[in-house]
């Protein structure tokens, strides 16, 4: 893991800004995000040989893609159960995400340029 930079500063009252409001990241050799942390978050991420991301940790909840050529079809959590599912035509037609208490769908709306232009 290697740290590429570091960002602090003060406030004009003279108060310096806390570690609280540092954001490390961090990469490897290969330029991909690998770690960020941030105000209490540590965020890890994991990529397969075509360079795809495969897994986010999120302080410890763990999120899986599951691909179909490079566009992710399905997360699942890290008991196997699936949280999210996107179905594709040409773009993203459709998201459903997956909690303990409720689903929530989302349908993708596009102009002529394929801009995504409106969320129902």
């Amino acid at each position: 893991m290697k740290k590429i930079s570091e960002f602090n500063s003060s406030y004009n009252s003279g108060s310096v800004v806390g570690a609280d409001y540092l954001t490390c990241y961090s990469y490897d050799n290969f330029n991909r995000l690998t770690h960020s942390s941030s105000k209490g978050s540590n965020i890890l991420y994991q990529y397969n040989a075509e360079d795809y991301r495969i897994q986010n940790s999120v302080n410890g909840d763990v999120i899986r893609y599951l691909y179909e050529a490079d566009q992710v079809i399905l997360e699942l959590n890290d008991n196997g159960e699936e949280v999210g599912r996107n179905v594709y035509g040409t773009n993203l037609i459709y998201r459903e995400v997956l909690s303990e208490n409720n689903t929530e769908a989302y349908y993708y709306l596009y102009n002529a340029h394929g801009d995504v232009t409106g969320l129902l």
